[in-house]
C-alpha cells in the first residue's frame, strides 16, 4: 500500500528493502525512506523527531480512507526495527557507558574503549 501524506512524504510497505509488512515513511524527492523510530526533519522548522510523530502530524493534512488511516496508525504505533546493532559505540558523549559491554566506565577513561 502507499498513502500520501503530502505532495513531498509518502508512506509505503511497497520497498524492497522494507521489512516484510513494516511500513516506511519515504520523500518523494529523494527516495529516502525512513522507519517509525528514525530521527528526522521532514520540513524546515518541523524539529528532529521520530518519523511516527511527524507521520501523525502529515496524516491531519489530507484526508484519508478508512484503509489508509489504519495503515497509518499501524506506522505511527509499531515498534521501531534496527536494521544492524550498532556494538563498541557511544551514543551519548559522555555518559561514560560502554556499550558493548554494558557497564559504566569512569569518565578519565573515556574514549579508550
Amino acid at each position: 500500500m502507499r498513502v500520501r501524506l503530502t505532495p513531498l512524504w509518502s508512506l509505503t510497505d511497497e520497498l524492497e528493502d522494507s521489512f516484510p509488512g513494516q511500513a516506511v515513511l519515504v520523500n518523494q524527492g529523494t527516495g529516502e525512506a525512513f522507519g517509525p523510530g528514525d530521527i528526522l526533519e521532514p520540513y524546515p522548522y518541523w524539529e528532529l523527531k521520530p518519523a511516527a510523530f511527524h507521520a501523525a502530524i502529515m496524516s491531519n493534512m489530507e484526508e484519508h480512507t478508512h484503509e489508509e488511516s489504519a495503515f497509518i496508525r499501524r506506522f505511527r504505533l509499531s515498534k521501531p526495527v534496527l536494521s544492524a546493532p550498532i556494538l563498541g559505540t557511544k551514543h551519548n558523549q559522555g555518559a561514560g557507558i560502554d556499550c558493548s559491554e554494558g557497564k559504566d566506565i569512569p569518565n578519565d577513561q573515556e574514549g579508550e574503549i
